[in-house]
């Protein structure tokens, strides 16, 4: 009688465990699309029940971080490891505590579980770069920077373009005012990004105001500001201030980190996303040429109808793996990267005329480390369209990354006789120069981006490989700081 006395006691312990856990999962959901409040009932209904669960109070200490309470912060973390000593992310956290108030013999002692268990980790490599720079080893410090970006850059060179089937609705964008942007449902969107500093955003979002009046349907105007990575206060009120001056009355979307710029592949401003009632994509419209505004003015604004969803042929295989794609990306950014390269597979056999799934594949497969595979899928992916550039960027990244210079020079040549405007083969260029040390074609490759696209991503990647050839290692390392810090916050 005692024995199943005990075994009942053990098997509610266990549900309550797993109960927990679930409700952390949920918690951590609600965080993460910024829904504090929830998230923190959730957590304190859990807590309720189970007091001496280590995921629920580590979610509390996120929650805490999130409303800039660090003392809260920090006594939650010690709950965790109470608990649970060997509580990785509880470590990594109070290393970046120690680390931020400059205490980096705490943050060192907190940070070498999360780096023995996993040298690779991105967050623990970057604290470990600080940890150096406060104490002085700016070179190291660089070294260990530029180790962290490359393991957080997996969508900077290849982005999944928008297809039809996203559901805009899966969008996540801030406002100016620190709100969630909204998109509702049952109204046609326009998702238009712009930005001040781009006279052809200006001419777009005037003539996109002054025409939806005139408009057959009811629109809903959705501008998403993408001037800068890192956002200010007076960046937002410039923001707001120059809608104002165009006619838009309400606070502006802002894409904080352009993380839905960068993951709708999207490579230039201004850039209309056009969405039909139902929240799928319609299409996406790139650049304010002269046929493009009249597609936009007297073609898409002069619909009286978009109740029709798109259409999903099941003879359309091309299209079809392009929705693949799309949910490959998905995967890939909540860092599943087996069901990944599943859907990319799958894509790659449904359409043999489309060089996008290999190359996707190959970048894929070179951030995984699985080189060899990698090259030969970038090799299939100019097989399967020679006139795409990004299949010769892919080849030319993956040669890159396997250190065959010259192999990568000549496939990047190929891409830009082919397109010379995409941003990511100055990168490309810009990354050859800097491992070959050659400061004069970095510095034409950084002024070709900045005349080019500003808001590229490798961008600043180029500036700060500038000051670690050049030597200028405290610069370096600012400036790594800079592009890994905002990477870790996503």
């Amino acid at each position: 009688m005692a024995a199943l006395s005990a075994l009942l006691c053990s098997l509610s312990a266990s549900a309550q465990s797993v109960k927990s856990f679930n409700q952390s999962v949920l918690a951590r959901n609600l965080l993460d699309r910024h829904l504090t409040d929830s998230a923190a009932k959730t957590v304190d209904l859990g807590l309720a029940a189970d007091s001496l669960s280590a995921p629920l109070w580590n979610v509390r200490a996120r929650i805490l971080r999130e409303r800039g309470d660090r003392r809260g912060q920090e006594a939650a973390l010690r709950r965790v490891l109470a608990i649970s000593p060997d509580f990785t992310e509880a470590h990594q956290s109070m290393a970046e505590i120690f680390c931020d108030s400059g205490l980096t013999d705490s943050a060192r002692k907190y940070l070498a579980l999360p780096l023995r268990i996993d040298s690779t980790n991105p967050r623990a490599i970057y604290y470990n770069g600080l940890i150096h720079e406060q104490t002085g080893g700016g070179d190291t410090a660089t070294v260990l920077y530029s180790q962290a970006y490359e393991k957080l850059s997996a969508n900077d060179l290849m982005r999944i373009p928008v297809c039809p089937g996203y559901r805009i609705q899966h969008t996540r964008l801030r406002t100016t005012g620190s709100g969630a942007a909204k998109i509702p449902n049952g109204k046609s969107t326009l998702i238009l990004f712009w930005a001040t500093w781009s006279p052809q955003s200006l001419k777009a979002f005037k003539a996109i105001m002054e025409k939806l009046p005139q408009s057959g349907i009811s629109w809903n105007l959705l501008p998403v500001n993408v001037d800068r990575r890192e956002w200010t206060q007076s960046i937002r009120a410039r923001a707001d201030a120059k809608a104002r001056e165009l006619g838009y009355k309400d606070t502006v979307a802002i894409d904080s980190g352009l993380v839905l710029f960068d993951r709708l592949g999207l490579v230039t401003v201004p850039t209309l996303v056009v969405a039909n009632i139902s929240g799928d994509v319609d299409e996406l419209i790139a650049g304010w040429s002269k046929k493009a505004s009249n597609h936009v003015l007297n073609g898409v604004l002069a619909k009286t109808d978009t109740t029709k969803k798109v259409v999903r042929n099941p003879v359309d295989t091309c299209e079809a793996a392009l929705r693949r794609l799309g949910t490959a990306w998905l995967h890939w950014e909540q860092s599943d990267q087996a069901a990944a390269m599943v859907q990319i597979s799958r894509a790659t056999k449904m359409c043999s005329t489309i060089a996008y799934p290999h190359a996707l594949s190959a970048v894929f497969r070179c951030w995984n480390g699985d080189t060899a595979r990698a090259g030969r899928d970038a090799v299939r992916a100019c097989t399967a369209n020679p006139n795409d550039p990004w299949a010769w960027l892919a080849r030319a990244e993956v040669e890159r990354r396997r250190v065959h210079p010259d192999s990568s020079r000549a496939a990047l040549k190929r891409a830009m006789v082919l397109d010379s405007t995409l941003s990511t083969g100055w990168v490309i260029n810009g990354r050859l120069a800097a491992d070959a040390r050659d400061t004069i074609e970095l510095k034409r490759s950084i002024s070709v981006l900045d005349r080019l696209d500003r808001i590229d991503p490798g961008l600043p990647v180029l500036r700060a490989l500038m000051h670690q050839v050049s030597g200028r290692w405290a610069e370096a390392a600012k400036a790594w700081r800079d592009i890994i810090r905002p990477r870790l916050r996503t």
